[in-house]
């Protein structure tokens, strides 16, 4: 009896157990959400779908009508809806921040329709004309059946040149484009992606130089020779038509004002890219007024290296000493040489601050030609590793000044962004809607913090230039927000913004930062005020932790969940110290 008494009880346990275990309604009503977003969005972006590596939507481009910005408002509101039916306490841990970030994704689509976004498409710092190349490249390239997929993309890129043209002639008619001063260079990036001697040596043809020997010299001829007819006869005069419109009707036409508020409405669009860039509810004024102390603080601080070794004089002479001690390298080749010394220097010391470390590897490349005056950058790896990630350096060796590279491998390389995205593309358990949200304050302010806080805890601002080097690249920071702030909501003019830099920041690049921010207003608010909430999270954990905290432990908190709003992000790190205490 006893026996059959035991087996009953672990019977029900047993039943009680696997109910237990099965999800419940509202996460099963989340999960089939979540999977319907993640799907809605690979369906309607395929070129974003193709860099995560879905390539089930290979031969389509976006659509870049006006027309599709109403259904997709429409898809938000209905998200919104269906998200409220769902009780987030009721979820997973992970699954409540699933659905807190995709109501904020759907309200900020929401409050974005007001405003005519799209038609400020392209810019030369980004936008699709950029992007086009890279689409294409990451297409998979195995089996004669790929080449003829991109072949059928490559033949509907005409197509999109003039959707493209469509929309920025109607912000034209409207005044809704980027400043006439920052897009210079725009006609000519267009231009350079379908020009050169060899047309298999042109960024749009990439694909199609390189055909493995998988596929044989037969059908590899073939392919190329489609390739070509569809390249002379459709795609490049697209391009070169788009690009007489660029260079004889949009940027002569462009707006002559600089400041984002000269657009219709641009007080409150302004608002909203900084919310959107920060995450946060700082003021114009206040991002403004802490930027103006925190260069006042580097000037300080770059005057106590000056006498350190002896200078007298200027900060910007200061400037040009340095430079002068350490002359630009001789080439590209040596550029790279540099840059990969120093990842290599930084490797041996990342496990005294993390536990966890991606397995994706990343390069040390040449920025692309066509992209023009580019600042050096990172591309990602896709969720399926099937590339490795990318840290993009100016190809030209005097854009490449050495008192700035080790804060450029820091931030774009590792611990920076390197580190962060790869740890998240390598997370298979979060939704694939969340690998598109733009959560720029924890990205760049992750990168920030890593090449400004852990640079110097790893020692590499102990030698006087390199410290300059690392207070040189802070006040390109504070600048910057003092420009953007100036110039898009407190009356700057250009002129102005160009002498305040050439003041207090000095360089070659003050053309370029003044175009930075006017094309892309709020951004570069970002790394600041993300580093500051890491670091003072950081400071907080560890006066309650004392003795026992340990870096190691808070970077894997702050990275293991991916990007996120700066106020989650705190919550998220205070429940965990909270409950391991």
């Amino acid at each position: 009896m006893s026996n059959r008494f035991g087996v009953t009880v672990l019977a029900a346990i047993a039943a009680i157990a696997s109910i237990s275990a099965q999800p419940s309604e509202a996460t099963k009503q989340f999960q089939q959400l979540t999977a319907a977003e993640t799907e809605y969005r690979r369906v309607t972006f395929p070129e974003e779908a193709t860099l995560e590596s879905d390539h089930r939507f290979n031969t389509r481009w976006n659509d870049y009508s006006i027309r599709r910005r109403d259904p997709a408002v429409a898809h938000a509101r209905q998200g919104l809806a269906q998200l409220a039916a769902i009780d987030p306490t009721r979820l997973s841990e992970q699954d409540a921040l699933s659905h807190e970030l995709l109501r904020r994704q759907y309200a900020l689509e929401i409050e974005s329709h007001r405003f005519p976004e799209d038609y400020l498409l392209i810019d030369q710092m980004r936008g699709r004309q950029l992007d086009t190349p890279e689409v294409l490249a990451s297409m998979p390239r195995g089996t004669a059946a790929d080449f003829e997929t991109i072949l059928v993309r490559l033949d509907a890129l005409p197509a999109v040149l003039k959707q493209w043209e469509a929309l920025l002639r109607d912000g034209l008619s409207k005044g809704v484009t980027p400043p006439q001063a920052a897009i210079g260079e725009l006609p000519q990036q267009v231009l350079q992606q379908v020009t050169g001697a060899d047309a298999l040596a042109t960024p749009i043809m990439a694909p199609f130089a390189s055909i493995p020997n998988t596929i044989d010299a037969e059908s590899a001829k073939l392919l190329r020779q489609r390739a070509m007819a569809v390249f002379t006869q459709k795609v490049k005069p697209a391009y070169e038509s788009f690009h007489r419109f660029l260079a004889d009707t949009y940027v002569p036409g462009a707006r002559r004002t600089n400041g984002f508020t000269d657009l219709p409405d641009g007080a409150a669009w302004y608002a909203l890219e900084l919310r959107r860039h920060t995450t946060t509810s700082l003021t114009t004024r206040e991002l403004h007024d802490d930027a103006m102390r925190t260069i006042d603080q580097l000037v300080s601080e770059m005057q106590a290296v000056m006498k350190t070794v002896g200078f007298k004089g200027t900060v910007e002479g200061f400037r040009k000493h340095v430079e002068a001690n350490q002359p630009p390298l001789a080439s590209t080749a040596d550029v790279l040489r540099e840059y990969r010394d120093i990842a290599k220097r930084v490797d041996p010391l990342l496990p005294q601050y993390f536990r966890v470390l991606p397995r994706t590897p990343f390069g040390i490349e040449p920025i692309p030609a066509f992209r023009g005056a580019a600042v050096p950058y990172y591309q990602g790896p896709p969720p399926d590793g099937s590339r490795a990630a990318n840290f993009f350096v100016p190809a030209d060796p005097k854009r490449n000044p050495r008192w700035r590279m080790v804060t450029y491998v820091l931030h774009e390389g590792v611990p920076g962004h390197h580190l962060e995205r790869a740890l998240f593309a390598e997370e298979r358990a979060i939704p694939g809607f969340r690998r598109s949200l733009e959560m720029t304050a924890y990205v760049e302010g992750w990168a920030m913090y890593a090449d400004h806080t852990l640079g110097q805890e790893m020692g590499f601002y102990n030698e006087p230039y390199a410290r300059y080097g690392f207070l040189a690249s802070r006040m390109i920071s504070a600048t910057g927000i003092a420009v953007d702030t100036g110039m898009n909501a407190l009356g700057w003019t250009r002129e102005r913004a160009i002498e305040f830099l050439r003041t207090h920041r000095g360089g070659s690049e003050m053309e370029y930062a003044v175009n930075r921010v006017t094309a892309w207003p709020g951004q570069i608010m970002s790394y600041s005020v993300g580093a500051d909430v890491i670091l003072r999270l950081r400071g907080e954990m560890k006066a309650l932790r004392g003795d026992r905290f340990d870096i190691r432990e808070f970077h894997d908190v702050v990275l293991r969940d991916g990007p996120m709003p700066l106020d989650l992000l705190e919550q998220r790190v205070k429940k965990y110290y909270a409950a391991t205490k």
